[in-house]
């Protein structure tokens, strides 16, 4: 047998992947497309798309010594799940649902993981990979729901916290009237931004701190959206006051930028929303802790 021989079935698997690669972006490019620019939006309730495969590399930057280690044999589960994400992408092209093609991205790439290292590399690299969900955006019909529903919780717990602190305040489906202003907390207000934001980093700092067991995980996990639906609401509170105190136009008026008072309150609500996450795994720690000097006496 000839050298040649040998050497030709060699290339003929990476040169089959790569074209199979190409193909696969371009039948994706349209919903990657979509994704960018829903991330592009002036007022995009997924700017932290970006940051999410940014995340998912650095997460397999940091298991690198044990994908290196991990036996690679392929199964071929991976075609029947790579077979079932093109099929659905294909459905949800057809009718339309951008959403859910872009779900089926990533259940491609773990079809793709499958087929060509097996099932001990997905299980290695299955969550850099799911985490990638969070850089598609809901559908839009969940996106009305939810920013309808969360606009109302805002603006009952806003002028719940006026009330209490002695300035009368009502409010009228979205809005909030109060002295001689009237305060709409719009769709860019209803802190569905913050949830979805706070959602990933709540998952993703849940699985870098999932070596200190269950009760750590499902306390930063059940945070999460408390966290952020009620910062949203001290956000709304906040600036409540100030349009009482310095008026709309003071509030409303760009300072640096397009930013002006009421989108740096959202700034710093959202800090103070993810320490409480932190704060949650503080605590945890010490009720560990505290378990663990009672189990030792």
């Amino acid at each position: 047998m000839r050298k040649s021989d040998l050497v030709k079935p060699r290339l003929l698997q990476p040169i089959a992947w790569i074209a199979f690669s190409v193909l696969l972006i371009a039948n994706y490019f349209p919903t990657l497309k979509w994704m960018v620019e829903r991330w592009d939006e002036p007022e995009s309730y997924m700017a932290h798309g970006w940051l999410i495969v940014p995340i998912s590399l650095f997460l397999l930057w940091l298991d690198r010594e044990k994908i290196r280690r991990v036996p690679r044999s392929g199964s071929v589960l991976g075609f029947f799940v790579l077979a079932v994400a093109i099929l659905i992408h294909l459905v949800a092209g057809m009718a339309d649902v951008s959403s859910i093609s872009g779900m089926t991205l990533v259940l491609a790439l773990l079809g793709i993981v499958l087929l060509q290292f097996g099932m001990p590399m997905a299980k290695v690299v299955w969550f850099p990979i799911v985490f990638l969900l969070f850089m598609v955006p809901p559908p839009e019909f969940v996106i009305s729901k939810m920013n309808f529903s969360l606009k109302l919780i805002a603006a009952d717990f806003a002028t719940g916290l006026l009330n209490l602190i002695g300035l009368p305040a009502i409010r009228q489906g979205s809005s909030m009237v109060f002295q001689n202003e009237k305060l709409a907390v719009g769709d860019v207000c209803s802190g569905l931004r913050s949830l979805l934001a706070l959602l990933s980093l709540s998952v993703l700092y849940a699985w870098l701190v999932r070596e200190k067991g269950r009760f750590h995980v499902s306390a930063i996990l059940l945070m999460a959206i408390p966290a952020a639906v009620i910062g949203n609401g001290i956000r709304i509170f906040l600036v409540s006051c100030l349009v009482m105190g310095l008026g709309s136009a003071t509030v409303f008026r760009p300072l640096v930028g397009s930013w002006d008072l009421h989108l740096f309150t959202g700034s710093v609500i959202f800090i103070a929303a993810f320490t409480c996450l932190y704060l949650a795994g503080v605590l945890m720690d010490r009720v560990q802790a505290a378990r663990a000097s009672r189990g030792s006496r």
